[in-house]
């Protein structure tokens, strides 16, 4: 069964900022539930978004940045 991460457990797992987290949602760069006002993430589809970021960035974090 899946856990669900919030926002700050997901900046903290991937060492970015609570800010980052919340940009990547609003942009849809990496993939989110909305549960009412809260936004829910799954780790290993938001690993998989780094993943599939373009080639041509120089880190995988970067390319979600854009």
């Amino acid at each position: 069964m899946s856990q669900y991460l919030t926002r700050a457990e997901l900046a903290q797992t991937l060492g970015l900022s609570m800010e980052t987290i919340r940009r990547l949602t609003a942009a849809h760069k990496i993939p989110f539930y909305c549960i009412g006002r809260s936004y829910r993430y799954e780790l290993e589809p938001v690993l998989e978004a780094f993943k599939q970021a373009p080639a041509s960035a120089t880190s995988e974090k970067s390319a979600l940045l854009g």
